[in-house]
């Protein structure tokens, strides 16, 4: 006696679910887990102020597409439209650091705030947002480090160059005598 697995009517009760399923995530995007990137540089020493950090922020995120909104000490708001998608996040940074935080207001992303998913394209987003935050802090450490590394003597207090013996630099040189094929040359 063969049994059977999978009944007719076993079947229509999971096509109804299964095309619900594939409709929510399989057009449009799928949905990941909300990613929350992070930075902390490990340059030994603070190398930023919180106002430079903050300057930092807001170029690199210019520089990604990020439209800039509210500031506080600390902390500011930026949003990207992109077609019909708005994503919103709060960037909050401190000397040598940052975190982007997700708004729960961000639309058209299938935000789920009970499993923290949203749609694929908002972690694409978020990623290169924190890379250019990156990038910026990267090259604004360059150029500290660099300046910090320049001479601290002025051109002015620069000791000038010995003088030189004119005589000495204009003669003449002396003609080398060229020695036989075989002969060494005497000391």
């Amino acid at each position: 006696m063969s049994r059977v697995l999978f009944s007719k009517s076993m079947g229509r009760r999971l096509a109804i679910p299964l095309l619900l399923v594939s409709v929510l995530f399989g057009c449009g995007g799928s949905l990941e887990p909300v990613v929350t990137p992070r930075f902390q540089h490990s340059y030994g020493e603070r190398m930023f102020t919180q106002e430079e950090m903050g300057k930092l922020v807001k170029m690199g995120a210019v520089t990604a597409g990020w439209l800039p909104g509210k500031e506080q000490e600390g902390r500011i708001d930026l949003k990207v439209y992109v077609r019909e998608h708005q994503a919103f996040v709060t960037v909050i940074f401190w000397e040598n650091g940052f975190r982007i935080e997700h708004k729960a207001t961000s639309s058209g992303l299938k935000y789920d705030s009970e499993y923290r998913l949203i749609h694929e394209r908002y972690n694409h987003w978020v990623r290169r947002l924190s890379r250019h935050i990156r990038k910026q802090i990267g090259d604004q450490y360059v150029k500290k480090l660099a300046a910090s590394m320049e001479p601290a003597v002025e051109p002015s207090s620069a000791p000038a160059p010995a003088s030189v013996d004119r005589e000495i630099v204009e003669a003449e040189p002396e003609p080398v005598a060229e020695a036989d094929a075989g002969t060494p040359l005497a000391d």
